[in-house]
């Protein structure tokens, strides 16, 4: 279940429709859970990558990298 919520953070930090964002969101999402998992309890540190997304798309809601769409 954890991997599923990560991949879905992954998707709409990262953008739909862009690689590059998505490469972007997955070292986002991984670095900072690692990062948090290493320094808090797992289950808020998956509470803080959440907020975190939730901050990301308020910021840019396109995703990372939005580029020309096709």
């Amino acid at each position: 279940m954890n991997y599923l919520a990560n991949a879905f953070f992954v998707v709409i930090v990262g953008g739909v429709g862009s690689i590059g964002g998505l490469v972007a969101g997955s070292v986002f999402v991984g670095g900072l859970t690692s990062i948090l998992n290493y320094q808090i309890s797992p289950s808020l540190a998956q509470a803080i990558v959440l907020l975190a997304a939730i901050v990301a798309v308020r910021l840019r809601p396109n995703g990372l990298f939005n580029g020309a769409s096709r």
